[in-house]
């Protein structure tokens, strides 16, 4: 990997003040890319301005994607500041379970429909037009090994996560001719530094780290993968 893969490239990762979105954000960086980090708070957003070559090829928004609108804002404001948008990473995500079909609520799957489909939906469907005019793009999702191997008290979080992978289908389907290409990684258990604070040694060592993961979807975001489009990646280490 050379340091100017993506020189001249317009790179949106949402969650980008995550555990994964942040080491997404890092590499973009380190490879030449224009980066536009988005997150629901500008506090987390601030950590990212530190980071090597953060000043003139970063740019951060605090936007709750949920709302489409605040999505279409914030795809015009990277319209503004970069004039393209050529690579989109959903990482923008949230697990909530513990609670069987019978007992759910309403609420619990609305949130849970919210953080991991809609977000990417609403980036996704603000970011197209801008990949259109440019002769097209990328788009990379963040599912999960839940979407497919089903565990007890988290079917809100598994259905949200398999919507997602079906939605990933559906943009390779319809933006093939456009160039755009749409793929999703889906790891197991990510070693991100919340989930490390309730691991077991053993779970630290078989976890997949967010740089590894990251190699993937920058891969998928290069011009390498101009030919791939429509999978969903398994990335599960030794989990």
């Amino acid at each position: 990997m050379g340091e100017s893969r993506f020189r001249g490239r317009v790179a949106v990762v949402t969650g980008g003040n995550g555990g994964l979105g942040k080491a997404v954000v890092t590499a973009f960086l380190a490879e030449g890319a224009r980066v536009a980090a988005l997150g629901r708070h500008d506090a987390g957003l601030a950590e990212l301005r530190a980071l090597p070559g953060a000043d003139a090829a970063l740019l951060t928004l605090a936007v709750d994607l949920v709302d489409a609108r605040a999505a279409e804002q914030a795809a015009r404001s990277v319209r503004d500041w970069a004039g393209r948008l050529d690579i989109l990473v959903n990482t923008a995500g949230a697990y909530a379970g513990g609670t069987l079909v019978g007992a759910s609520t309403d609420e619990e799957w609305r949130a849970m429909l919210d953080a991991n489909l809609l977000t990417a939906l609403h980036a996704a469907r603000a970011a197209l037009p801008l990949m259109v005019a440019g002769g097209g793009g990328r788009i990379i999702n963040v599912s999960s090994r839940a979407a497919r191997q089903v565990g007890s008290g988290a079917a809100a979080y598994t259905v949200a996560k398999a919507s997602l992978e079906t939605l990933t289908l559906a943009l390779a389907e319809e933006y093939r001719e456009q160039r755009i290409t749409a793929n999703a990684v889906a790891p197991s258990a990510i070693a991100t530094p919340a989930m490390l604070a309730h691991a077991t040694d053993e779970e630290r060592t078989r976890w997949v780290t967010p740089e590894s993961l990251t190699r993937v979807i920058l891969f998928l975001a290069s011009e390498e993968a101009a030919d791939v489009s429509g999978a969903i990646i398994p990335v599960y280490g030794r989990a």
